[in-house]
């Protein structure tokens, strides 16, 4: 259970994920969690750095589908903003949710990566489903209350596994 839960990369945030990383690992696609990888929780815009990094690596031809346990209200806004695919109410970690992104890129389990912040979601969907992992920090210590009550066994996880996690902001 705990390889599951060892992500495959680890970055900081979003944009330090280079194109010329995504095009060493053959990475023609992008499955980003959207509360606290993309922007803060229920927050309906994008930041601008994260707007730059998504049109830039879209212009490059690296295709975005954002994935979210969310609703639709929550995604829609953030896919008009940004031009891409989405997934809300995604249901992760089923491996279902990471099947159905990308038959909406039209891309393999081998061709993306998956973002997001959260281990118990994000890296053990991604991993269950063959995908490429890539854990990044929380943008934001502001967590609904689900999320904050499973930050500690994450870390605890993230010990066990010597993966490094911020604790604070």
């Amino acid at each position: 259970m705990l390889k599951r839960l060892r992500p495959c990369a680890q970055m900081k945030r979003l944009d330090d994920i280079s194109l010329t990383y995504l095009q060493e690992h053959g990475i023609r696609g992008l499955l980003i969690d959207v509360d606290n990888t993309l922007t803060e929780d229920n927050r309906l815009e994008v930041d601008s750095w994260a707007q730059q990094y998504l049109h830039k690596i879209q212009a490059a031809g690296i295709k975005v589908c954002l994935l979210s346990n969310n609703n639709s209200e929550r995604v829609r806004p953030l896919t008009e903003q940004l031009g891409c695919k989405a997934l809300a109410k995604a249901g992760k970690p089923s491996k279902n949710a990471y099947g159905k992104a990308l038959s909406l890129l039209g891309l393999n389990r081998k061709e993306a990566a998956a973002v997001g912040d959260q281990l118990f979601t994000d890296v053990l969907g991604a991993n269950r489903a063959g995908v490429w992992s890539i854990l990044v920090e929380p943008i934001s210590p502001k967590e609904i209350m689900i999320v904050r009550i499973k930050r500690p066994l994450e870390w605890l996880v993230c010990k066990w596994n010597h993966i490094e996690m911020s604790r604070t902001k």
